[in-house]
């Protein structure tokens, strides 16, 4: 739904075939697939993929812990491997760069925003707060 809200045609498959038989009947970019798939694995779609249209870029999104290691082994070029949970902004950001669109903005690590920026992030809420809440005495006192 992210990508059709950013203008993209989506077409999804609730299976591997499905996705094969759209790749025949329609011009194909990109495609997102998860490795574990029925009857296959992402992997081996991919290939499928590739060979009905060999322009199609590929990105890989797994709650398999290994997905990193198998996507290594592909003999086809892999744009992005994403463990889940996925980053929405940054899978969107991604998939601009691999269409070519490239990205708006960087996007940071979550891990990197909340050791650096926690701090200072936390100061400018507390700031915000203190300028929003208007200080009056108290009219019992």
């Amino acid at each position: 739904v992210i990508l059709e809200i950013e203008g993209y045609v989506v077409f999804t498959a609730s299976n591997p075939y499905t996705a094969i038989q759209i790749t025949q009947n329609q011009d194909i970019q990109l495609a997102l697939l998860d490795y574990n798939l029925p009857n296959m694995t992402g992997t081996q779609l991919g290939h499928l993929i590739i060979k009905a249209q060999e322009s199609v870029k590929v990105i890989f999104i797994s709650g398999n812990p290994e997905i990193h290691e198998i996507a290594k082994k592909v003999d086809y070029d892999v744009c992005k491997v994403f463990s889940k949970p996925v980053y929405l902004e940054l899978l969107v950001q991604t998939v601009k760069g691999a269409l070519g669109e490239g990205f708006k903005y960087p996007v940071p690590s979550i891990s990197n925003v909340v050791e650096k920026n926690a701090p200072d992030q936390i100061s400018l809420q507390i700031e915000n707060i203190i300028q929003i809440i208007p200080i009056t005495k108290n009219p019992l006192s």
